[in-house]
């Protein structure tokens, strides 16, 4: 039904179709695996809020998880974010670069989801589905990772909004170039590549 409007642009309907078939049959092949395994969807694109407590003030964190999912049998939770791009490595997610599945995992804990319980999840894991040879990927965190992934999320927010929060500090376009993403949605603002090379000739 959605792929109907598209029909008529043999292009997109051409590329997009072939791939959907392909991420359709991963995804209910590991969607079988999961409900065998005892896990069902709790909650869907599920919003929260949470109050945090720094040295200049209380600042809210606002997210919303793609998917939350609830074992059975002792109610452990898996939070769980869709990538149809690219996905962070294991790496990426310790050094703090992509840290909104541990921000998630910290809200659930800290009981700011409606309608889930608040406790420490059991899994986070990233569902990468682009359709290509392989259709399908999962880069998950379980056990011990998620505790640290966690409390590592929780002490790196506050650093970073009591750092922030100082009236002399900085607001650097790229601070970690060596960590900086591929694509950043804030480029065309920053334009950095304008103004940085002039300024660095400036102060050599």
């Amino acid at each position: 039904q959605v792929f109907r409007e598209v029909a008529d642009r043999p292009d997109v309907h051409a590329f997009w179709w072939a791939r959907f078939q392909r991420i359709a049959e991963w995804f209910l092949a590991e969607e079988a695996t999961r409900r065998a395994d005892g896990w069902r969807p709790h909650k869907l694109e599920a919003s929260a809020k949470m109050v945090l407590q720094t040295t200049h003030g209380p600042v809210a964190l606002r997210g919303r998880a793609d998917r939350i999912d609830r074992l059975r049998h002792d109610h452990a939770l898996s939070v769980i974010d869709y990538k149809t791009g690219g996905m962070p490595s294991k790496q990426e997610v310790w050094q703090g670069i992509t840290p909104q599945l541990a921000l998630e995992a910290l809200m659930v804990a800290g009981d700011q989801f409606d309608g889930v319980a608040a406790q420490i999840p059991s899994e986070l894991a990233y569902w990468q589905m682009t359709g290509d040879r392989e259709p399908g990927k999962i880069n998950d965190f379980t056990g011990d990772d998620v505790q640290g992934l966690v409390d590592a999320a929780h002490e790196g927010v506050i650093a970073l909004l009591n750092a922030f929060g100082q009236s002399n500090r900085p607001y650097l376009p790229v601070p970690r170039p060596a960590l900086a993403p591929r694509y950043d949605d804030y480029a065309h603002l920053a334009r950095y590549d304008e103004w940085a090379p002039g300024l660095l000739e400036e102060y050599s």
